[in-house]
């Protein structure tokens, strides 16, 4: 476990300070995590882990809500926390998600409540799930891309990973 501390912590450290990423750090602490989870899990789990999370990291790109940086974060941290965490692969990656995501949603409701107040908020919303369910994802890709994007690049997302995987390790190890 202390090298997927020290994997994150540098990362979250790097993100913070520079807003960039090593593509060479994630794919070294991946492979890294994958032959250690080897260990404990199949390869067939471990591929289900990666795949699922690149799908999810790709989804929360194509609606701007995440960067290419958290999505390779997210993964590795999808394989080095099933070496840990005794659950399911499938379990594991929607709880990294949802907890990745639960921060970033609830500082956006406060920055539309600010900006908007209340019912405008609501109102706007309301709008954009009508949207998104009449027209699909790709409509919203370039909708008020001004505010989410704004939002998205002032808040390195490295650090939502990691208290995505710090709250998994809590709850279920």
């Amino acid at each position: 476990m202390i090298f997927y501390i020290i994997y994150a912590t540098v990362n979250v450290v790097t993100d913070i300070k520079y807003r960039i990423t090593k593509n060479y750090w994630h794919l070294f602490f991946l492979l890294f995590g994958i032959c250690y989870t080897a260990k404990v899990r199949s390869v067939q789990e471990i591929t289900l882990a990666i795949l699922f999370s690149l799908f999810i990291g790709l989804l929360l790109e194509q609606v701007k809500a995440s960067s290419a940086g958290d999505t390779k974060m997210l993964i590795v941290t999808t394989v080095w926390l099933s070496a840990f965490v005794p659950i399911s692969i499938l379990r594991l990656s929607l709880s990294i998600v949802l907890f990745y995501l639960l921060p970033f949603i609830l500082i956006c409701i406060i920055v539309l409540v600010k900006k908007y107040g209340l019912s405008n908020a609501i109102q706007r919303e309301w709008q954009q799930f009508k949207m998104l369910c009449l027209q699909g994802i790709r409509s919203l890709s370039g909708q008020d891309a001004e505010s989410t994007n704004t939002l998205v690049n002032n808040i390195p997302g490295a650090i939502f990973v990691y208290f995505s995987a710090f709250i998994n390790y809590i709850i279920f190890v």
